[in-house]
């Protein structure tokens, strides 16, 4: 059964979150500092959010060049980093304090920015290129979406 992914614009604001343990309060307008894709998932590997079935990952990872294949994961990969990047920031504001969290939201803005540019691309024309560049990317910055 896979785990709950949430509209952020369907969410109330503030949100009201339990972070490992810890109860907070984030701004809608701030987490749109990570979020773009309007997708909230508090754990969005794909094998527990649903965000991509089995079957379209096994054919994007057995060559497929099928657009939609390609669209699905380059979707998946926008949303899995940008989710993820989310979560580190909290965890950094809760243990290091705001300073080293706007640190790490500087440091990964431009690869949230390649991203999102580059699944612009990917919407338009599906290439497999393209993919894989947001694949390696997102885990140049530790974050393995596959």
């Amino acid at each position: 059964m896979p785990a709950p992914v949430f509209r952020l614009s369907e969410q109330p604001d503030p949100l009201r979150m339990n972070y490992m343990g810890v109860s907070i309060v984030i701004t809608k307008r701030a987490v749109r500092l990570f979020i773009t894709t309007d997708i909230l998932a508090p754990n969005p590997y794909w094998r527990y959010s649903g965000l991509l079935d089995e079957e379209t990952m096994r054919a994007y990872l057995e060559g497929s060049e099928e657009p939609e294949v390609l669209r699905a994961v380059a979707r998946y990969t926008l949303i899995y980093v940008e989710n993820m990047a989310l979560s580190v920031f909290i965890g950094i504001m809760l243990t290091e304090g705001v300073d080293e969290a706007m640190s790490y939201l500087k440091w990964m803005e431009p690869t949230l920015a390649m991203l999102r540019s580059t699944w612009r691309r990917v919407r338009r024309e599906p290439s497999r290129k393209l993919v894989e560049e947001m694949v390696w990317k997102a885990i140049d910055v530790g974050l393995d979406p596959l």
